[in-house]
């Protein structure tokens, strides 16, 4: 069984979770391709100084 990998994303700008980009393209992209190649994780880490 392969590891889930751990990835770092810094949020950079609030508008982020509701802009339609390229960035926020890639991070669909990335998200679809943890989904196929490592299944659905069991937890997610949320770590934020603010």
């Amino acid at each position: 069984m392969k590891k889930m990998p751990a990835i770092f994303v810094g949020h950079g700008s609030p508008m982020i979770a509701l802009d339609h980009n390229e960035l926020t393209e890639t991070y669909r992209r990335l998200g679809k391709r943890i989904l196929e190649e490592f299944g659905k994780p069991k937890a997610i880490l949320m770590v934020s100084a603010h």
